[in-house]
């Protein structure tokens, strides 16, 4: 076991330091042709032809600046695939759990479906329980909780004690509410 988790982060350094060292030649080769632009352009949300400011795209927009500012070009790139693969990985599995769903409604079999679709809302939940906690008072001011409230009161309706996040859940709430230190 030891001897395979060496071979496994090995094999993940070794991935890195290569990646590292395309990124940092395609870096030079565009540097030298004037093409810098290529790399480092901010995220820009536009709806309906109007530029909208989401809490997730300033904070990409401000993690991206800090890095170029501390030459970390390397970071944004390297934070980029994360980014990416975290979004397919999780669509991946939402397309999943929606098929199955849709699978069980087709077939006559909707209390599991209900059953799937509340353990999708309360994961739903924690993890925004979790991200909530995590950010600073000042961004979280600007998080809209309402779908957390309504997750309460449904889960309050319907309860599933095994699941056990109505304490995270009245924890983040209970933070939104107070007044920030100034």
């Amino acid at each position: 076991m030891k001897q395979a988790f060496r071979w496994i982060l090995a094999s993940i350094v070794a991935c890195a330091i290569c990646s590292l060292v395309t990124y940092r030649i395609a870096y030079r080769i565009a540097y030298q042709n004037c093409q810098t632009t290529m790399f480092h352009q901010p995220l820009n949300l536009v709806v309906n032809g109007v530029e909208v400011h989401t809490l997730w795209s300033d904070q990409y927009n401000a993690l991206q600046g800090c890095l170029e500012a501390a030459g970390q070009t390397n970071a944004i790139n390297l934070f980029r695939q994360y980014r990416c693969a975290d979004r397919i990985e999780q669509a991946a599995s939402e397309m999943g759990e929606t098929l199955a769903i849709l699978k069980y409604l087709r077939g006559g079999q909707e209390k599991q479906a209900i059953y799937d679709l509340e353990q999708s809302l309360n994961t739903y939940a924690d993890v925004m329980c979790n991200g909530y906690g995590g950010l600073y008072p000042a961004n979280r001011e600007r998080v809209n909780l309402e779908s957390l409230k309504q997750t309460r009161d449904y889960f309050t309706q319907f309860p599933h004690p095994e699941w056990g996040n109505e304490n995270a859940i009245n924890e983040v709430l209970r933070l939104a509410n107070e007044k920030p230190k100034e």
